[in-house]
């Protein structure tokens, strides 16, 4: 398409950024996170993308070692959450219950771990957790929920410059949902 020069563009953005982050974590503590979709109670695959976010963004992935598979994820027991004890919980950016709901539903279930004590349950960006290089700016959230003390992104700023640099818009237009089918309007590239 003519395009190959803002391909390389975009691919060496997104590695730098990359690298910046993981840099920027390394040698801190990871916190214990657990990623999922819908509810509190639908865990991730291990081996899904959003997981390598976590370690790359200096978490530790609860989301492993759980006995059955699915797609893309399995619910779990209230006792199986209560059990692992995550201290931060993402809830993905696709098909999620605001994070409101979420304390709702863990309050309603017993469900009694560190996320919920400490108010650290959050939800990713519709489309900043796959699919698509706005990943790079999941990666920048990630390591800022993670790491409020040492970690601090202005993700408005961060994001508009994305937005403009590769999509030639700001990141203010942008509409995006919660479908990665099809974005409201038309307006989120």
């Amino acid at each position: 398409t003519g395009r190959v020069a803002e391909g390389v563009d975009l691919i060496n953005y997104l590695k730098e950024r990359t690298t910046d982050i993981t840099k920027q974590v390394e040698g801190l503590s990871r916190p214990r996170v657990l990623y999922v979709m819908g509810t509190p109670l639908f865990v991730l695959n291990e081996d899904r993308f959003e997981n390598k976010m976590v370690m790359a963004a200096g978490g530790e992935p609860l989301n492993r070692n759980f006995p059955r598979k699915g797609k893309p994820g399995i619910m779990i027991s209230p006792e199986d959450l209560n059990r692992i004890d995550p201290e931060i919980i993402i809830m993905s950016g696709f098909l999620s219950t605001p994070v409101e709901d979420a304390y709702t539903i863990c309050k309603e279930q017993g469900i009694d771990i560190q996320a919920v004590r400490n108010q650290k349950i959050y939800a990713m960006h519709p489309s900043w957790d796959f699919g698509n290089p706005r990943c790079i700016l999941g990666l920048s959230f990630l390591a800022q929920v993670l790491h409020p003390d040492e970690i601090r992104i202005d993700l408005e700023k961060e994001a508009d410059e994305f937005y403009q640099k590769f999509y030639h818009m700001p990141y203010s237009k942008a509409k995006p949902n919660r479908s990665f089918f099809r974005p409201s309007a038309g307006n989120e590239p």
